[in-house]
């Protein structure tokens, strides 16, 4: 199974750039689980650790609420742009690679003539290849940010209320 991978990964500049990109993207999307997950996470008392991390930085920094509450979102949504972004660049890199396997399909159909079928078949089934591996990248990676999106919607609720409960409300 890792062999067949990595010749996949291999066969075709195109599917080495999807495979990169997708291996970068769902990088992206377990630092965010992991951050989310501790930010979500529950102290002794049953406070959220983004309500706590919060309130820390605007007591102990001196700067505005909003400010830190600006430096909190950034946090939050870190390689958020780049799942996103991900999701749409895989696909067209398949239908690059698609357009490409079918280019060098007709190099062969019009060197060899159409009387190998096996020479037509192996190549149209390296073009299908890459929107299959784009389309893959895609659907998961789309399911992925959705649900990292809802995260970060409710962790910057969390900090907001929290800014607000202290009295430095930034609305």
């Amino acid at each position: 199974m890792p062999e067949n991978l990595l010749m996949l990964a291999t066969e075709n500049p195109v599917h080495t750039m999807i495979f990169l990109i997708t291996f970068y993207m769902w990088y992206c999307i377990f630092d965010r689980l992991i951050v989310y997950a501790g930010l979500f996470r529950r102290n002794s008392e049953g406070e959220r650790s983004i309500a706590v991390l919060t309130r820390e930085r605007i007591m102990s920094r001196g700067s505005s609420a909003e400010v830190e509450l600006n430096i909190i979102g950034r946090m939050i949504s870190r390689n958020l742009s780049v799942i996103k972004v991900s999701t749409v660049i895989a696909p067209m890199l398949g239908l690059l690679g698609t357009v490409w396997g079918m280019l060098i399909t007709f190099n062969i159909i019009s060197d060899n003539g159409t009387g190998d079928p096996a020479l037509m078949s192996d190549g149209i089934s390296k073009a299908l290849t890459s929107t299959r591996l784009g389309l893959t990248a895609t659907v998961f990676g789309m399911l992925m940010a959705a649900v990292l999106e809802r995260m970060r919607r409710k962790l910057t609720a969390y900090a907001g209320a929290e800014s607000i409960r202290n009295g430095r409300s930034v609305i």
